[in-house]
């Protein structure tokens, strides 16, 4: 009941932040550079054109002319336009998207390289920067089979970026549903694999799907806002009560070092489950848990009435839905 319950408005949890953690405008901007680093990403795949220029002159001290007369006389200028179009990248897109092809297991899952690895790297990187780098490609060539090369499975046609791009949001839509079923009850979720410290990062692909409007058929606004919330406000419990953003007094540790900074642990400090990149800087990839706050607040994301999410119907023994394989790759038929 207490996760069901109405949340303050965004806007007053905005200002409250603010006022608190004046880190969160530092990220605001680096959100700002993030952008103007993604069109300079996407600039790289049009024409170029520069225009240079020159003025040069020169005095040779055996010549009979006067110095001044030589300045003069021996000016030479010159001027060149020149465009460049990116045709060849040394395969390096069509390898790498290729890579991430192998790497598909089914049902919703990459492997982590050669061999799979049980963590949430699906979540962390996988499945969103796969998406993002295929929507940078189809914004500049959409039509480009041979960049990234794709067979449709029913008429074996061959197809690009575009089309590529709709397969890899439908296994992303997937593996969202996982997501919101590992949320329990209770507002948590399993703790396994690497890198934990990144907290709420697990959620990203459900987060992404939720910002840009691409939830899967299977999972409503209420639901997933209510399941995300109710992780957030078990995770951050502590915190939210030194903010004054909740009543109810908690046990758990707070999240943040006395100098307002994430620690390296999970719900509080945790040094022992750090990897040898983890640092203070990687732990705000759990903001990303956070991408839905892009949406404006008459958006239906905030205003549809909370609901139940399914792990919580299920444990509560009210109806829900029947779980599935997803079949995406058809062509696969003994397994996709």
């Amino acid at each position: 009941d207490v996760v069901m319950a109405e949340i303050p408005s965004m806007q007053s949890v905005y200002e409250q932040a603010l006022l608190s953690r004046p880190e969160i405008e530092r990220l605001q901007l680096a959100i700002k550079r993030s952008d103007v680093n993604v069109s300079l990403a996407k600039a790289g795949w049009m024409p170029s054109v520069n225009l240079t220029g020159g003025v040069t002159t020169s005095t040779n001290s055996l010549s009979g002319t006067g110095w001044g007369s030589q300045m003069k006389s021996n000016v030479n200028s010159s001027i060149g336009l020149g465009v460049t179009v990116p045709i060849y990248d040394g395969r390096s897109t069509k390898t790498a998207v290729n890579k991430a092809e192998e790497w598909y297991i089914g049902d919703g899952w990459y492997a982590d390289g050669p061999s799979f690895a049980f963590d949430y790297y699906n979540s962390y990187v996988i499945h969103p920067m796969y998406a993002e780098c295929v929507e940078m490609v189809c914004d500049v060539q959409p039509n480009n089979s041979y960049l990234i090369h794709s067979v449709d499975p029913v008429t074996y046609k061959t197809q690009g970026p575009t089309y590529r791009l709709g397969v890899i949001r439908e296994r992303m839509q997937k593996f969202s549903c996982i997501l919101e079923r590992m949320v329990s009850p209770e507002g948590t979720y399993p703790v396994f694999g690497r890198s934990i410290p990144y907290r709420l990062a697990v959620f990203q692909p459900l987060a992404m799907m939720a910002w840009q409007k691409r939830l899967p058929k299977q999972l409503t606004n209420g639901q997933v806002r209510a399941a995300i919330t109710a992780v957030m406000k078990r995770m951050y419990a502590a915190d939210l009560y030194e903010l004054g953003l909740s009543a109810t007094p908690t046990t758990t540790p707070t999240n943040f070092n006395k100098g307002g900074f994430l620690t390296i642990g999970f719900v509080g400090s945790h040094p022992n489950v750090a990897d040898v990149y983890t640092n203070n800087g990687s732990l705000y990839m759990t903001t990303l848990a956070f991408l839905p706050l892009g949406l404006p607040a008459d958006d239906p994301f905030w205003t549809d009435p909370a609901e139940p999410w399914t792990s919580k119907k299920a444990w509560e023994a009210e109806d829900f839905p029947k779980d599935h394989k997803w079949h995406i790759n058809k062509q696969i038929l003994y397994w996709e």
